[in-house]
């Protein structure tokens, strides 16, 4: 009777370990599955904020490029009003070099 008692203590003693084992091994594997977890959440984030970051600065290139085609008319409009300009006082111009050299001479 004794000895039934300490084999069934004995039994329950590897039982009691043999699922401390088990719960140790699942919860290493739990651990390893919460960390690659962690790791695709993190790339999924680096993805989500590369495309991000890469759709401000198309964004931005966008704005900065109207800008400049903006001011790039406005340069093209205020260069053909002086072009205009100096086209209606060509022939004033002309008459004035004209004048001068007719009036000086050979000198």
């Amino acid at each position: 009777m004794a000895t039934d008692l300490f084999r069934e203590v004995r039994e329950a003693e590897d039982r009691a370990e043999a699922l401390v084992t088990q719960a140790q091994r699942e919860a290493r594997e739990l651990v390893k599955e919460a960390q690659a977890a962690c790791a695709e959440n993190e790339r999924a984030m680096a993805r989500e904020h590369r495309a991000l970051y890469q759709s401000i600065i198309e964004e931005k290139r966008k704005a900065m490029r109207q800008v400049l085609d903006e001011q790039a008319q406005s340069q093209r409009e205020d260069i053909a009003s002086q072009m205009n300009q100096a086209r209606a006082r060509l022939p004033q111009a002309a008459a004035l070099i004209a004048e001068r050299v007719m009036s000086d001479g050979n000198r």
